[in-house]
């Protein structure tokens, strides 16, 4: 763990260690359960493949800086209920997982376009 992010939590230096180790394993045992739940099975990589793309999406339509900085939690849970009811609405419809994950990337692009424009950086490949 690193000590500067533990030293941002604005919790009591004693305390600072212990709270966000309990916070960051409560939260994975949690993940976990969610995941033996949904796959029906306990196995360690059952259900888990495929999930990054919806996890890096997540943070950057939430506002997270892919690079580095600040990045809310609020913007993030935001990002994660819009990306379950995009997948659940193209479910519903009957579209492929593959086209799904097409639309996903899309979001990702987009963020990630929105994000430079933003800090005005111009890289190779974006339109001027």
């Amino acid at each position: 763990m690193r000590r500067t992010s533990t030293r941002r939590t604005g919790l009591p230096g004693p305390l600072r260690r212990p709270v966000v180790t309990a916070v960051t394993e409560t939260a994975s045992c949690l993940r976990g359960i969610l995941l033996t739940a949904r796959t029906g099975s306990g196995q360690p990589v059952s259900g888990s493949e495929g999930l990054e793309l919806k996890a890096i999406t997540a943070a950057a339509l939430g506002g997270c800086a892919l690079k580095g900085g600040k990045g809310g939690i609020g913007g993030t849970l935001l990002a994660v209920v819009l990306l379950g009811a995009l997948e659940n609405g193209l479910t519903v419809q009957g579209i492929n997982t593959f086209w799904q994950n097409v639309a996903q990337g899309a979001l990702l692009v987009i963020a990630v376009v929105i994000q430079q424009r933003r800090n005005k950086e111009r890289r190779i490949g974006l339109p001027t």
